[in-house]
């Protein structure tokens, strides 16, 4: 009998590592007792929560700011001014 890890997502078990079988093989699968991963909000789109994530996250900048520095902030170069 061979034991290996393996993770549950959307109904299928995906194994951690390869192993050599054949299909239709008949397994038995025991689920460990680990700590469940928070349940996302109800009736949120994932497109809200990405929203949300960036929100949460955003820094207080103006946006035009960030665009014009942009060397700056990525690159470490000078700041520039430039006209409004």
């Amino acid at each position: 009998m061979l034991s290996i890890k393996g993770t549950f997502r959307d109904g299928i078990v995906q194994p951690n590592e390869y192993v050599e079988s054949y299909n239709g093989q008949e397994v038995i699968i025991t689920f460990l007792e680990t700590d469940r991963p928070p349940e996302p909000p109800e009736n949120n789109s994932d497109f809200e929560a990405l929203m949300q994530l960036i929100e949460d996250f955003a820094i207080e900048r103006k946006i035009a700011e960030l665009a014009q520095q942009h060397d700056r902030y990525f690159y470490g170069m000078p700041h520039v001014e430039y006209d409004a």
